[in-house]
């Protein structure tokens, strides 16, 4: 199945600056309850309690490191995309995966994006990672596998995993915010599930002067 889009999603100024301030005032309410929990954890006399609190708060870290990497921008430079997904799946790792035996992989490839591409790019990749962590759940250890490369003047992300989707379970309601992300970047994205094995590749113009047409035959 293949989703194509030529045109440009860009979010306006004004609400890119909405997204911002949103992001920050959730950051201040984790920061709030890690501050809560910690307190509590040093103020308890049992050895237990303690224990699980501060590892709550640990958890709680996680999952604002990982909001902070799917912020928006607030400035639109070059910046290295490899750099920016391995510090999101080592955050998405730590929060969402890592207490159910489920490992992360990323293989990285430098590529130089502007960082609302990157941003664009981060958010994909998160959708399909916790689409792709559903599949593999049951198995116990399952795997995902994020891929970064470059050909050309085109990048190439596939997020694969070995778990297994019912073909009615696909990517339901993230379908949509994916196919969203990907027109944002003028690619297409290919998905492919199977019994033993589910991948998501995503092809997309380093340059958005590129057309989407260009970006479909580079893809197939």
């Amino acid at each position: 199945m293949r989703e194509t889009s030529s045109y440009d999603q860009s979010l306006p100024g004004n609400q890119q600056l909405l997204l911002r301030e949103l992001t920050h005032r959730v950051n201040n309410d984790f920061a709030a309850a890690i501050a809560i929990v910690s307190l509590t954890a040093a103020r308890s006399p049992n050895k237990e309690v303690k224990a699980a609190l501060t590892a709550v708060g640990e958890r709680l870290h996680n999952y604002v490191q990982v909001q902070r990497c799917l912020g928006v921008p607030s400035t639109n430079k070059s910046i290295d995309a490899s750099t920016h997904l391995r510090k999101l799946c080592q955050s998405i790792s730590r929060a969402r995966l890592d207490r159910y035996g489920i490992e992360l992989l990323f293989v990285e490839c430098p590529v130089e994006l502007d960082s609302d591409r990157c941003w664009s790019l981060g958010l994909i990749v998160s959708e399909l990672v916790t689409n792709s962590s559903r599949h593999v759940f049951d198995r116990g250890r399952g795997k995902i596998v994020v891929e970064l490369s470059r050909s050309g003047p085109f990048a190439r992300c596939r997020v694969s995993d070995n778990g297994t989707c019912e073909a009615e379970e696909k990517l339901g309601r993230s379908s949509e915010i994916i196919k969203g992300l990907t027109a944002n970047l003028h690619g297409t994205i290919e998905h492919s599930f199977g019994p033993q094995r589910n991948s998501s590749a995503l092809v997309f113009p380093l340059y958005p002067a590129i057309t989407a047409q260009k970006t479909t035959t580079a893809g197939a």
